[in-house]
């Protein structure tokens, strides 16, 4: 598990044959997060800013209840952010 007070989460990072890899992440409720969609975040699975590029294909996400979030690694889903990659 890591600890990362800018974006005051933690996460899990999955990987296994069945799944790609997957970000589990508690997410807390009515905060909002910018899921990085290009990959070139160097603070996975959230957008850091550090591409100017990136912000363009940040998507938002928000929770209206605190609850683990399975966010995609791979970025390949079809229903962004959250991970499709086991179905």
């Amino acid at each position: 598990m890591n600890s990362n007070p800018i974006y005051d989460k933690n996460v899990i990072t999955v990987m296994n044959k069945d799944i790609k890899h997957v970000y589990v992440v508690k997410v807390e409720e009515g905060k909002s997060y910018s899921w990085c969609s290009c990959g070139k975040s160097t603070n996975q699975p959230f957008c850091d800013s550090s591409e100017i590029s990136c912000e363009e294909k940040a998507v938002d996400y928000s929770s209206n209840s605190t609850k683990d979030v399975y966010f995609c690694g791979c970025k390949e889903t079809a229903n962004s952010p959250i991970c499709d990659c086991n179905s």
